[in-house]
């Protein structure tokens, strides 16, 4: 639609934004697992597919990844604090 290929899109997405555009929505969704984690009462896995992921097992890998803590984890810290 605007002529441009996805590698000189990602090429400067990277540029502009200093990240990749896989970081970029890996981060976002990562974001919005975490609002599910905090606020309902949802299992992993169905966290899991509602953000983008459709295996599990690459899901807790980036979730890790990126929280430093898998998603049982991340709520189980949430509940301490409440």
């Amino acid at each position: 639609m605007f002529f441009i290929s996805p590698n000189y899109l990602s090429t400067i997405f990277n540029e502009k934004n200093g990240m990749s555009l896989k970081d970029y929505i890996n981060k976002l969704r990562i974001e919005k697992a975490k609002e599910y984690l905090k606020e309902t009462n949802m299992k992993i896995s169905d966290i899991s597919k509602k953000v983008g992921y459709s295996q599990l097992s690459y899901f807790g890998s980036i979730f890790k990844k990126m929280e430093d803590c898998t998603p049982n984890g991340y709520r189980a810290k949430l509940k301490k604090k409440s």
